[in-house]
């Protein structure tokens, strides 16, 4: 089997971690990130069958929009941690894990600016201002009905992402096999600008009526996004593919 190696490297641990279960795989064909490379003297991952990722919830969604869908089996390096499978203490499983598993698969949402694709994500795309005392204006329309939202900004969700930042934003609690989209604006100004859910076979239309906003996927910021410019958030076609134990 071709497996790769995915970490987080501003952390000695999980470098350490990394060079420990590339010693585990010894019977595999191993791979790394180029991240990894000047830590650990192996090929870049190229087409691979599974990767290990080395880190928290950050290092994941890193993993999930770089690397496709590829499996991914996660251990714990992070604060939280809430997509990991795995605590660095049970690394020694791992090899057990890839042989005898489930795959669960988690939506994903693409978003489209200017008629192209800038990415998709497994938690949210949150579109908000640029300056942290300006207002937002958007206007956010599902199957030709639109909401206006004056504040901090809006948060677009999948069921995943529906315990992240939308939570805290007051959105609701999702099931992770809903085929839904969360729609949560973030501190409107007027009451009525409720968090909402609808069908993900709908497209959500973000569009900019006020001030320059930032358009971040993951925890990504990726545009910045003007007056009178919009952006498309639909289900996406890959999935996330995470190996859980059995």
């Amino acid at each position: 089997m071709k497996i790769g190696i995915v970490s987080r490297t501003d952390k000695t641990e999980a470098v350490e971690v990394s060079r420990s279960v590339a010693s585990l795989l010894k019977d595999h064909d191993v791979y790394v990130d180029p991240s990894l490379q000047e830590y650990l003297n192996m090929p870049p991952i190229t087409d691979v069958d599974a990767i290990v990722v080395i880190g928290g919830d950050g290092t994941i969604l890193r993993a999930c929009s770089q690397y496709g869908e590829t499996p991914l089996l996660t251990v714990n390096m992070g604060t939280y941690g809430f997509l990991c499978e795995i605590t660095p203490d049970e690394i020694d499983t791992i090899p057990s894990i890839l042989d005898n598993h489930y795959v669960d698969e988690r939506k994903k949402l693409s978003v489209t600016y200017d008629d192209r694709p800038i990415g998709t994500v497994l938690n949210e795309v949150v579109v908000r201002s640029t300056s942290p005392i300006k207002m937002d204006h958007l206007a956010v329309t599902v199957d030709e009905e639109t909401q206006e939202v004056y504040g901090d900004g809006v948060i677009v969700a999948t069921p995943t992402g529906s315990t992240a930042y939308s939570l805290s934003a007051g959105g609701s609690i999702v099931h992770e096999k809903a085929e839904v989209i969360i729609i949560t604006p973030i501190c409107p100004l007027f009451r009525e600008a409720f968090p909402y859910i609808v069908p993900d076979t709908f497209d959500v239309v973000v569009s900019n009526r006020g001030k320059d906003s930032y358009v971040i996927i993951d925890g990504q910021p990726v545009v910045t996004f003007q007056e009178g410019e919009h952006i498309v958030i639909s289900a996406a076609t890959q999935r996330a593919r995470f190996i859980r134990r059995v």
